[in-house]
């Protein structure tokens, strides 16, 4: 494949010339233009502690050709007659509106500070060691939150909350926990928080929630150049994390106006799996 690396950067060289969207890879009868490159890549760019470089480049291409080609046997075998593929087209397509909704609505709604960009640089090269409470409802954590604000235990509030035999026994204890695996608002209250504090009731796509910081870890030393190497993934990350809010609270503005019929059987048991996990 490294030889043909060689030749698919001359065919890429020589197109960059002739339109718009040069020819990557040409391959047989396929071709891999510099736009589906381009889209395909960024999005394992946004996975956490995944950096670009020229091998990665190089690396991903070969494993975009080597689908290709897979996907091409398969189409030549009938497998794209198969009823549970087509269903994952459709799902497929409905995630490219999405995006395409996504950048057209709600990219434009936001825009990221420098000093915004740094403090999540920093978030990053840290760890905390959180605790929660969760409630399905406003009114619920609402009344968990005034009890906290006249002297109640955290630990012994937890205990009577969950279901779940862990976090029943440990007080609400997540573990350490990385900036990148919350929610925006449950990220950036639990990172600004000193160790002992809670948070204000805050609301996340699978109800509401109650934070508290009970240890942190921290790289010792950040220098300017590690900075300015990591900036554009920092952005990147921030900026998904705040699209990720606003498309929630703009898809749930709409749920409020539409008409939908819910199984009250399923909604039920989702509930209750959703107790069991916080």
């Amino acid at each position: 494949m490294r030889n043909s690396i060689f030749a698919i950067f001359l065919v890429f060289l020589f197109s960059c010339s002739q339109n718009n969207n040069p020819i990557v890879a040409e391959f047989g009868d396929q071709q891999i233009t510099l736009e589906e490159f381009k889209i395909a890549y960024l999005d394992i760019l946004k996975k956490p502690d995944v950096f670009d470089s020229p091998a990665l480049r190089e690396k991903f291409l070969d494993e975009l050709i080597a689908s290709r080609v897979l996907a091409e046997e398969a189409k030549k075998r009938g497998y794209d007659k198969d009823e549970k593929l087509q269903y994952k087209s459709i799902a497929y397509k409905n995630k490219a509106l999405r995006e395409a909704h996504f950048n057209a609505v709600i990219r434009p709604m936001f825009s990221v500070r420098e000093k915004d960009v740094q403090e999540v640089y920093i978030f990053n090269q840290e760890e905390r060691k959180i605790s929660h409470l969760f409630a399905d409802t406003k009114q619920e954590i609402d009344s968990i939150y005034t009890l906290l604000e006249r002297g109640g235990s955290f630990e012994a509030i937890a205990k009577d909350l969950f279901d779940n035999p862990v976090l029943v026994e440990n007080g609400g204890d997540l573990g350490w926990i990385h900036w990148d695996a919350l929610e925006y608002d449950m990220a950036m209250a639990a990172f600004r928080m000193q160790i002992g504090e809670f948070s204000a009731p805050i609301r996340s796509q699978f109800g509401y929630h109650i934070l508290k910081v009970t240890d942190y870890k921290k790289k010792p030393l950040i220098t300017r150049m590690e900075y300015e190497q990591h900036r554009d993934k920092a952005k990147a990350m921030l900026e998904y994390k705040l699209g990720d809010k606003l498309a929630f609270e703009h898809v749930s503005s709409m749920f409020d106006k539409a008409e939908i019929d819910v199984n009250p059987g399923v909604a039920t048991a989702v509930r209750s799996k959703l107790k069991e996990i916080f």
